[in-house]
């Protein structure tokens, strides 16, 4: 059984450049682009395709998150806006006006930079899926650790936890969406055992994916743990600051980084955007993005702009 694998599309504004992108159910009333967090790719958005079967009036778009060809930016906030620039002429070449916005971790700063340059005019929602949040806000002695890592060792960790997305993460995931249902998989999306050893092996197959995708899973990294220079605790929390409208933000108790207590502890920083925090029980971090009431809302707030 086949999956679908991501198009790519050249930049006008960037000659020389290009995006790879898939687009699930094109031609819906309503599309939600997503925003995939560290170490993943587009081709994930083939998990969603039953929801999307019974869920028709939704589209799905997913821009991977590295940008190849010619002089592609390489540090500061340009890895972002670059990529926000080439997205919103993709979104222009698709005839999509307006859409929502969900990120599962690193993926919200592509979103909300995303956001801030298309403004409220063609942003309808913005969910927030375990979504990553500066350090100064998380509370976990954890992540403020790795933080103050020297670059060497920071770097082997990154090198050594990147090359485990083949074995625990991916049997763990796997366990949880397909496995015995159970407290942790009845609430959870699902696909055919061999549709996921396909979606897996091309995420985890440096071959098959663009020749930046292991700089920009260095870069995901980076982000997290205030690496990129240009790119400050500061940067990041102005991009939220600068959110053009509120957010619906699911997050997990499971969560030892991004959970509930740091989502409030952020939203306190942001008084003028509105937060919706839904706590999605005996969710993690990993897995929460395949949550059957994470999307049953996305969809339900979506659909009623």
């Amino acid at each position: 059984m086949d999956i679908q694998q991501p198009a790519l599309f050249d930049s006008r504004s960037h000659p020389g450049q290009q995006v790879s992108y898939l687009h699930l159910n094109p031609g819906a009333p309503h599309t939600l682009l997503f925003c995939y967090g560290a170490g993943n790719s587009s081709v994930f958005l083939n998990f969603y395709q039953s929801f999307l079967e019974s869920h028709p009036q939704l589209s799905l778009l997913c821009v991977d998150r590295w940008t190849h060809g010619n002089d592609v930016a390489r540090s500061g906030p340009q890895i972002l806006t670059e990529l926000s620039r080439i997205t919103v002429e993709l979104l222009d070449h698709l005839s999509i006006d307006r859409f929502a916005i969900a990120s599962h971790s690193a993926g919200v700063y592509q979103q909300l930079d995303l956001a801030q340059r298309v403004g409220a005019e063609r942003v309808t929602n913005l969910f927030l899926v375990c979504s990553h949040i500066p350090t100064p806000f998380t509370g976990s002695k954890i992540l403020k650790t790795m933080c103050t890592l020297p670059q060497p060792v920071f770097k082997a960790v990154v090198r050594s936890d990147a090359s485990l997305g083949n074995t625990w993460i991916g049997k763990f995931v796997a366990s949880v969406f397909t496995g015995e249902a159970n407290e942790q998989g009845e609430n959870a999306l699902v696909m055919s055992r061999t549709q996921e050893k396909l979606v897996f092996k091309h995420i985890f197959n440096p071959k098959s994916h663009p020749e930046r995708r292991e700089e920009r899973l260095d870069l995901d990294y980076a982000l997290t743990f205030v690496r990129i220079e240009g790119i400050t605790n500061d940067t990041l929390v102005g991009l939220y600051k600068g959110s053009p409208i509120g957010f619906t933000w699911f997050t997990a108790d499971g969560d030892a980084f991004f959970g509930p207590e740091a989502v409030k502890k952020i939203g306190e920083y942001l008084p003028n955007i509105h937060t919706d925090m839904i706590v999605v029980p005996h969710a993690s971090h990993a897995d929460i993005y395949m949550r059957t009431q994470v999307w049953e809302r996305i969809y339900s707030d979506m659909t009623s702009v």
